[in-house]
């Protein structure tokens, strides 16, 4: 994860978040977006965005359960042949509390 300032506002972005499948379905994921989420809010972030291939549709609903919403799409994002969707999860309004 990283924090960029952009337009005068910090924005996180996940670059990769990965769980190894035999740990799946373990909460595993979610402590490491709670983890992720602390460190933006003490960032003081406003959003947190990421992509997340088309097809992985066990990701989306994970994300879509966290919040997050769709903002786009990116053709042949993953090895110039797999679309990327472009998700973010604003932060405020008691929103994405870890």
């Amino acid at each position: 994860m990283e924090i960029k300032l952009q337009q005068g506002r910090h924005i996180g972005h996940i670059v990769t978040i990965d769980v190894a499948p035999e740990q799946r379905r373990r909460g595993v994921g979610r402590l490491l977006m709670n983890a992720i989420l602390l460190a933006c809010r003490e960032a003081k972030a406003e959003s947190l965005r990421l992509e997340v291939a088309v097809d992985n549709d066990a990701a989306l609903a994970f994300y879509k359960r966290l919040g997050f919403t769709e903002t786009g799409r990116i053709p042949g994002f993953y090895m110039g042949t797999l679309d990327a969707l472009t998700m973010e999860l604003q932060f405020g309004s008691g929103q994405a509390k870890p």
